[in-house]
C-alpha cells in the first residue's frame, strides 16, 4: 500500500472517532480512499440536504468494500442491503438479486460484519426483508448474522427505519449496499437519517 494510501486511510479511522490497525491484506483504491474521506470528513455528515448532496455527488460509484471495513472492526459496521420489488409470487427479481450476491461478496470478505436487509412491501405475504433474509440464509450466511427490517416501503422509509437500528447495535459507520443508479439517492437518505452521528459509505452492485 502506497504511503499516501496509508495517510489517507488513517485520516478515514481518525475521522470516524475510531482506529484500528491497517491490516496488510487491505487494498483500497483511490477511489475507495476518496470516497471515504468525503463520507468521514467532507459534507456527508452535515445536517442540511444541499450539503450532503454536493458531498455525496463527488463520490465514485464502485463496486469494491468501502476501506472502512479494513481499518474499523467490522463487527462494529453494518452492511445494509437495500430491497427492490419482489415478483407476484413473493420471489426476487434480478435487480435485488444483485444487490444480495454484491452483499454477499463483502459480507463473505469481512464474516464479522453483520448484515441488515431492509424492505417491506409484500407479494403473496412475503416482505422484500423475508425474501432477502431466506437468500442470504440458503447462500450460507448464518442467520444470527442477519437483522430483517420489514416495513418500510421506500429510500427514505428504509433510511429511517434502520437508522434507530444502527443506533441500537452503537455502529461506527454503515456499509449501504444497492445498484449504481440507485446508490447516490440512497447514501443521501441514510446520512440524513442517522445526522451525521456515525458515517455512511456505500458499495454498489454493478
Amino acid at each position: 500500500m502506497a504511503r499516501t494510501a496509508k495517510t489517507a486511510v488513517t485520516a478515514v479511522a481518525l475521522a470516524a472517532g475510531c482506529w484500528a490497525p491497517i491490516p496488510a491484506a487491505a487494498d483500497p483504491t483511490p477511489q475507495t480512499v476518496g470516497n471515504a474521506l468525503l463520507a468521514t470528513t467532507g459534507g456527508c455528515r452535515a445536517p442540511a440536504r444541499e450539503a450532503v448532496q454536493a458531498c455525496t455527488a463527488q463520490e465514485v460509484v464502485t463496486s469494491a468494500a468501502p476501506v472502512v471495513l479494513d481499518v474499523l472492526d467490522p463487527a462494529r459496521v453494518p452492511v445494509v442491503v437495500l430491497g427492490a420489488g419482489l415478483y407476484p409470487d413473493g420471489s426476487i427479481r434480478p435487480v435485488l438479486d444483485a444487490r444480495l450476491r454484491a452483499a454477499k461478496t463483502i459480507a463473505d470478505r469481512y464474516p464479522t460484519a453483520p448484515l441488515i436487509v431492509s424492505g417491506g412491501v409484500p407479494r403473496s405475504g412475503v416482505t422484500e426483508g423475508a425474501a432477502m433474509t431466506r437468500w442470504l440464509t440458503s447462500h450460507g450466511v448464518p442467520p444470527d448474522r442477519i437483522s430483517t427490517e420489514q416495513t418500510s416501503t421506500s429510500t427514505a422509509s428504509n433510511a429511517a427505519c434502520v437508522a434507530p437500528m444502527l443506533a441500537a447495535m452503537n455502529a461506527y459507520a454503515a456499509v449501504v449496499v444497492t445498484t449504481a443508479d440507485h446508490l447516490p439517492r440512497a447514501l443521501v437518505e441514510f446520512r440524513l437519517a442517522t445526522g451525521g452521528a456515525r458515517p455512511i459509505f456505500g458499495a454498489a452492485a454493478l
